[in-house]
């Protein structure tokens, strides 16, 4: 009996072209074992993955997209023509467009690349209202130095996939619009005092679900999952988003708004691609953040360029003996 979904549910869930899961479906033969197994281990997970959304929808499900590095066997004398050219297939049938992370050690590299940015731009903050926004690259590289041990340890609910939680979710609804109204102009920092309110609240909510319930990671074949307990988690995704990217857009600076306009583009994307796999799009993100971040601090103006606070004394003290 072949399972309720398509095959390209099966095939993006399992990491495998939609031929190879179509010969598994259809028992055609010449497939490895391993092979099958993985379809069937999609089709299990697909199973789960619906009857948790049935219990009530509170379960909040969170797919980071990474890619197991392959394990070659050596091919034997007899028929090893044969086992590289179903490889070769296999390999060229693999959905690789939609992938976030590869693996841990891509996470640990990435991850210190980006923190290296971050560090450039508290370097060249000019003005310490500049620095929690400069800041974020660091932040956001540690993220996916975190993640890389979660993917390292196996998943599970350790330390490590507990603080990816807590980064990923209460931290960053806080972060960036609190870092936004900090070096936003005067005239911005109204509107964006409304948004920080709403991430707060959003945060709060946050780590109510994360302290009442576990967060586990568990390792489904080409993705390791994040599956967090929390009520009515369309409208925290909707304050989240308005917290970070909301705040970005009408922060009144340019950089900022092309940083926020990136990000609104990969969200929308990526919540009609892979809803599943929406809040990964962080990890895709970082690099983003840096370098337009990078850009930022180094256009805004120095505290020593800035004119004087108080230009009404230098009118008062009248004109010099020599005028």
């Amino acid at each position: 009996m072949r399972p309720p979904y398509t095959i390209r549910e099966i095939a993006r869930q399992s990491g495998l072209s939609t031929a190879t899961v179509d010969r598994v479906l259809d028992s055609r033969g010449n497939v490895r074992e391993s092979t099958i197994r993985e379809a069937r281990q999609a089709v299990r997970d697909l199973d789960r993955r619906r009857s948790q959304v049935r219990t009530g929808g509170r379960t909040f499900m969170i797919d980071i997209v990474m890619q197991v590095p392959e394990r070659r066997r050596p091919c034997r004398l007899a028929n090893g023509r044969r086992e590289r050219r179903s490889v070769a297939r296999a390999d060229a049938g693999r959905p690789h467009g939609g992938v976030m992370c590869w693996s841990a050690t891509a996470d640990l590299v990435a991850g210190s690349g980006v923190a290296a940015v971050g560090v450039a731009c508290v370097a060249s903050a000019g003005s310490r209202r500049d620095l929690p926004l400069a800041a974020l690259p660091l932040l956001l590289g540690a993220h996916q130095i975190v993640e890389s041990v979660v993917w390292s340890s196996g998943g599970g609910s350790g330390t490590a996939t507990v603080a990816w939680a807590l980064i990923a979710l209460p931290l960053l609804a806080v972060w960036v619009p609190a870092g936004v109204r900090c070096a936003a102009p005067p005239s911005a920092r109204s509107r964006l005092t409304v948004l920080l309110a709403i991430g707060a609240a959003t945060a709060a909510l946050l780590t109510h679900g994360l302290a009442t319930s576990p967060v586990t990671a568990q390792i489904r074949g080409h993705t390791v999952g994040y599956t967090i307990d929390l009520a009515h988690p369309v409208p925290l995704v909707a304050g989240y988003l308005l917290a970070t990217v909301g705040s970005l857009l009408l922060s009144g600076d340019r950089h900022l708004a092309v940083l926020g306009i990136l990000a609104a583009v990969g969200a929308s994307i990526c919540w009609t691609l892979w809803r599943l796999e929406f809040v990964s799009t962080w990890c895709a993100f970082a690099a983003v953040c840096s370098v337009v971040l990078l850009g930022w601090v180094r256009a805004r103006p120095r505290a020593s360029s800035q004119p004087s606070r108080h230009p009404a004394a230098q009118q008062r003290r009248g004109p010099s003996k020599g005028d």
